[in-house]
């Protein structure tokens, strides 16, 4: 039920973003909009014919490096339409993302790139223009278990949320430990045996 309030309100405030400010994936396994991912890999809006490795998370670690990411259509951006109002009108394309849990944030992510860096970028034909996060929630220690909302925000414009949910797996015992621990149960039973026969 959560999920689906949150589709339903995300679908009404994406008609109020700007016009050349558009999610797009070049991945047909991943959906457009603001994704959670893993550090280490690519995003997962980027062609899987250049990065098969790339896929979101809906479940994570608490121990996870966690990441975000959005990607617009490079060439429907325009600096004359949808730069922000102030204090956005900056000269950059503004882009911040929101981390929730339980209904407070937890923290935020914020990034740019100038208007003249996009245009340069269109010139040369390139698609997709991908924003992601940095380590904020990994080296602060935020992650809690439950479940979180991202949210993303470009030029003060609601781009898109996701949802995922954060576990706590049990941590396993070394190999050296088991043994550890196999060897002292025989030892305390071998004892015993030594004194029934005595």
């Amino acid at each position: 039920m959560k999920a689906s309030i949150f589709f339903l309100i995300t679908a009404l405030i994406t008609f109020n973003t700007s016009a050349g400010i558009i999610p797009v994936s070049e991945n047909p396994a991943e959906a457009a909009g603001p994704l959670v991912f893993l550090a280490g890999g690519a995003s997962p809006h980027q062609n899987p014919a250049l990065y098969p490795v790339a896929s979101s998370a809906s479940t994570v670690d608490i121990n996870d490096d966690v990441r975000a990411t959005v990607s617009f259509d490079l060439q429907a951006l325009d600096f004359a339409s949808d730069e922000g109002a102030f204090p956005y009108d900056n000269g950059f394309l503004d882009l911040t993302f929101l981390w929730y849990f339980g209904g407070v944030e937890q923290g935020f992510n914020y990034s740019y790139i100038s208007w003249a860096s996009i245009l340069d970028q269109q010139l040369l034909g390139l698609s997709l223009l991908t924003f992601v996060s940095d380590d904020y929630l990994f080296a602060n220690n935020l992650l809690q278990v439950g479940e979180w909302s991202l949210y993303a925000y470009a030029e003060q414009q609601y781009v898109g949320g996701s949802l995922f949910n954060v576990t706590e797996t049990a941590p396993v015992p070394e190999p050296a430990s088991i043994l550890l621990f196999v060897l002292s149960v025989a030892g305390v039973f071998g004892r015993r045996l030594l004194r029934t026969k005595n």
